[in-house]
């Protein structure tokens, strides 16, 4: 499709180009993808760049993600048309990280140049966050790999293969990335997922995860997570004015309302368990606030009713203070009220601890 600017006179297209070794080197577009993964997809994490390790020292996957589901997506990147054997080459990589434990994981993202700098406790706590689990579960990790191959152009020929690959239960992606120049110099690059379609997307993962369990598993936790929220939400309307007059933003599987700027209390619903938080981000506008709440934890603890759990990442910019409650997204549906209501009383009470420092 083409691409246009908006000015107040017309619609001018903006011309295609291509990559070359002037414009952006393929090194140069897997630094940009790895420093922004959302671009392809937004539930990724990078695990490693350029990660091997195996018999072939020749070989190496462009990179290696993690989704929220916990499966390894393996990432394969051409600046160019893609060479006619990339399916096969990025299905031999997806087979040689099948069998990748959490362990394994932290591993590779631990050696991975852009995460040498911190710790294995660090590495293994960002995954955990990540996934929002509290221990790692092997039984739950790598149960499957997803491929995702991007290219500035697509042959029809491996379209088919790749539509084909999706049929018998693989999860194969192909996202062309279009250069366009502006008149200026700079360059916009159209992201566009060809296969499968993003219209077709829904009907298409429906199909394949019938009579295959381990999708059926996915499928239904996703949408327990998503109702155990939506109720949440709306319980918490009828219990307390706390949140009336504001805007959830509601991700993966968390609630978040924002206080101010780089602030703000969340409802966190993991698989058996969960959690009310607040969070602030250490910014220049912050410092002093980060200041306060240490010298005054002993008194937000006791207005609370409970100690607390602190935890300030330095590395991160980020302090979260949490209370944990038993019971998550996979508890029976019948207990669902009861650690809804405890969540709201928790965050209730954990707003009014919090309240006299946001003034």
């Amino acid at each position: 499709m083409p691409l246009f600017e908006l000015t107040r006179e017309s619609l001018v297209q903006v011309p295609e180009t291509w990559f070359d070794s002037k414009l952006l080197k393929t090194k140069d577009l897997q630094r940009l993808l790895r420093r922004d993964i959302s671009v392809l997809s937004s539930d990724l994490k990078v695990i490693a760049e350029d990660f091997g390790g195996w018999e072939n020292e020749g070989r190496s996957i462009d990179i290696l993600c993690i989704d929220k589901e916990a499966r390894l997506v393996v990432v394969d990147i051409k600046r160019t048309a893609e060479p006619s054997y990339v399916e096969l080459q990025a299905i031999r990589y997806a087979a040689l990280v099948s069998a990748m434990t959490f362990e394994d994981a932290v591993d590779a993202a631990g050696r991975d140049r852009a995460s040498r700098h911190n710790s294995e406790q660090e590495v293994r706590g960002e995954i955990l966050d990540f996934l929002d689990w509290t221990t790692p579960e092997d039984g739950e990790f790598g149960a499957s790999v997803r491929i995702i191959l991007t290219a500035a152009e697509f042959s029809r020929e491996l379209m088919r293969s790749v539509i084909w690959l999706n049929e018998q239960g693989l999860d194969v992606r192909c996202i062309r990335l279009r250069p366009h120049k502006l008149a200026d110099g700079r360059v916009l690059l159209d992201v566009e997922q060809i296969v499968p379609l993003p219209e077709a997307g829904a009907y298409e993962s429906s199909a394949k995860k019938h009579g295959q369990l381990e999708r059926l598993r996915i499928f239904d936790q996703q949408r327990r997570r998503s109702q155990f929220l939506k109720q949440l939400w709306e319980t918490a309307l009828k219990i307390t004015r706390l949140h009336e007059s504001q805007r959830p933003v509601v991700q993966h599987s968390s609630i978040s309302v924002r206080v101010r700027n780089g602030v703000s209390f969340n409802y966190i619903i993991r698989r058996a368990d969960s959690r009310v938080e607040f969070h602030a981000e250490l910014s220049e506008r912050t410092e002093m606030l980060f200041q306060e709440l240490h010298a005054q934890r002993s008194e937000i603890e006791q207005a609370y009713g409970r100690p607390l759990h602190w935890q300030e990442r330095r590395e991160r910019k980020a302090l979260r203070v949490q209370e944990i409650i038993e019971g998550g997204f996979l508890s029976p549906e019948a207990s669902w009220p009861s650690i809804q209501e405890k969540l709201i009383d928790a965050m209730i009470r954990l707003e009014k601890a919090f309240r006299p420092l946001l003034i």
